[in-house]
């Protein structure tokens, strides 16, 4: 019996992953010009990063308001998000590793609050190959798998540093683990490092600043600060704080009846659609309805990914991926039904 669930599940498995690629096979064939994968990756780094730049300009100059800036520019860094998330599966300027290494680094600098993009990569392939288990680190760093009904599950999904170093504790008792704390915060330097001093900084002066008043000789640091926190950390926070919420939500973690790890492509993940997540979609590139295509097919580009995503999630829906499955938010995201197991 259970052989042949097995069976029936690849069967599943292989009949949406052949759908999604249809799909692309068609949409490509109706518009050539998604073949130039590298110049539009290279024009959307390129619109995001000015796009910043301009809306800080105008932050400075006094035409654009902070309350703007912020969701402007969380935006802006979500479409490098998703870039990052190609490049981590070296979907652009394969043949070129200078070209490369500039995409990379630049979709770093728009993120600061992120590891680097290398680390990132180790992190993701990890995933790919341990989702729904203890050794899921990368999800687990957005904590994946903790109970909501905790400040400690807010918290993680606030702070990545934070949540690392508290995570690390249940990540020494994985068999092999390579993602070590001190390893983990050596690829945070230097856009990480400064990320955490300047809003840990400006948090505390702007305590200062209500109670005491600030000294002159801060004044002039706390209005650097500031600007940094409207036009570029802020935004950021934003950005980690929602893809963290939804991608937490939309993967399922030891979801077996048993207490196991996920044992099906089909279990991995959600798709998550509902109209309550709309708003938090439109500064994570859709994450929730989108990512489950993913695991299907990997090397994929966001893009397309987005534009197919009615023909992928129908024909993952029916081979049994859970649709707006918000019952997620109370079972620490297990599968329905299934027996919580702390790790």
């Amino acid at each position: 019996m259970v052989r042949s669930k097995s069976i029936e599940e690849r069967k599943a498995v292989q009949n949406v992953m052949a759908t999604i690629r249809n799909a692309e096979k068609v949409l490509r064939e109706q518009h050539p010009i998604l073949n130039h994968q590298n110049a539009i990756a290279a024009s959307i780094l390129i619109f995001s990063m000015l796009g910043m730049v301009a809306t800080g300009i105008g932050y400075y100059l006094g035409f654009l308001p902070a309350l703007a800036v912020i969701p402007i520019n969380c935006f802006l860094a979500s479409l490098t998000h998703e870039l990052e998330h190609d490049l981590i599966h070296k979907m652009y300027f394969k043949t070129s590793k200078a070209l490369y290494a500039v995409m990379m680094m630049g979709v770093w600098i728009a993120r600061p609050n992120t590891v680097n993009p290398w680390m990132r990569r180790d992190l993701h392939l990890h995933h790919h190959s341990t989702s729904g288990t203890p050794s899921d680190v990368e999800e687990r760093i957005l904590g994946n798998g903790m109970s909501w009904f905790t400040p400690l599950r807010a918290l993680c999904t606030l702070d990545p540093t934070i949540s690392a170093v508290v995570q690390t504790l249940s990540f020494r008792r994985i068999k092999g683990n390579k993602f070590t704390t001190g390893r983990l915060f050596v690829s945070g330097a230097p856009f990480l490092m400064l990320h955490d001093v300047v809003v840990y900084g400006w948090v505390l002066l702007t305590v200062l600043k209500a109670t005491q008043g600030l000294p002159e000789a801060l004044a002039q640091t706390y209005a650097v600060m500031s600007f940094l926190m409207v036009t570029w950390l802020g935004p950021n926070i934003m950005r980690h704080t929602i893809l963290s919420f939804v991608s937490s939500n939309i993967h399922y973690y030891a979801n077996e009846k048993s207490g196991e790890a996920i044992d099906s492509r089909v279990k991995q993940c959600q798709v998550l659609d509902t109209p309550l997540v709309w708003p938090l979609h439109l500064f994570c590139a859709a994450f929730g309805q989108t990512h489950g295509i993913h695991h299907y097919v990997p090397k994929q580009a966001w893009w397309v990914r987005t534009m197919i995503r009615k023909e992928a999630t129908t024909a993952m829906i029916e081979a049994g991926v859970r649709h707006n499955d918000l019952g997620t938010f109370f079972r620490a995201n297990r599968w329905p039904g299934s027996a919580k197991k702390e790790e």
